[in-house]
């Protein structure tokens, strides 16, 4: 996806869907995230070599990525200049927020927004207990609300939602809302789609 900054979250042709959730401004020489990300799109296929790559790679910067695949794989890499580690999916999802969960990770001393933990038990009570089918509609029905703070207004501090996206990888659909997703509409992103039947 472009968004205002760079290419922050993206699907490529096989399926591999890698997603960001920035942590704080600690930075260190290393790989920045957009390189990072476009770096597994571009040369990846699931999500294990994606994991790989993103454990071996000098970090620039505290950040968590999301990784999943059609195959039902899913991680997330929660890394930093110091170490990273990676968390395996809670059944068919995997959560992450602006801050790190695995308990390795939890000696870090880090700055994280303050709705971050709230808006993470959110989802994962959402994804728990629903009592509908795991669907886009779905998806984007938890990610467009202000119960826990999901879709977030933080303008006092300049934090919030930025934009948001929901893919199927099975089938390569992208949605995307730019700005706030209770306020912008998703949009179906047909630029991969369109690229692959060219």
């Amino acid at each position: 996806m472009d968004i205002f900054v760079v290419r922050e979250d993206g699907v490529n042709e096989g399926g591999l869907g890698a997603a960001m959730s920035g942590i704080t401004a600690y930075y260190s020489p290393g790989v920045a995230f957009w390189i990072a990300i476009r770096y597994v799109l571009d040369r990846c296929a699931t999500v294990q070599e994606g994991v790989e790559v993103l454990r071996e790679i000098p970090r620039h910067e505290a950040i968590t990525f999301l990784l999943a695949d059609p195959m039902g794989d899913m991680a997330v890499v929660e890394a930093s200049p110091m170490k990273t580690a990676v968390r395996k999916s809670e059944g068919d999802f995997i959560v992450s927020t602006n801050h790190f969960n695995h308990p390795g990770m939890q000696d870090i001393d880090l700055f994280e927004p303050p709705d971050s933990r709230i808006r993470y038990d959110t989802i994962m009570r959402s994804l728990r207990n629903r009592e509908v089918e795991l669907s886009e509609n779905y998806l984007m029905s938890i990610l467009s609300s202000h119960k826990g703070l999901v879709c977030s207004h933080r303008d006092e501090i300049g934090l919030g939602t930025l934009w948001s996206v929901v893919a199927n990888l099975n089938c390569l659909r992208i949605f995307r809302a730019e700005g706030h997703p209770c306020k912008t509409e998703y949009m179906e992103d047909t630029r991969l789609i369109e690229a692959l039947n060219r």
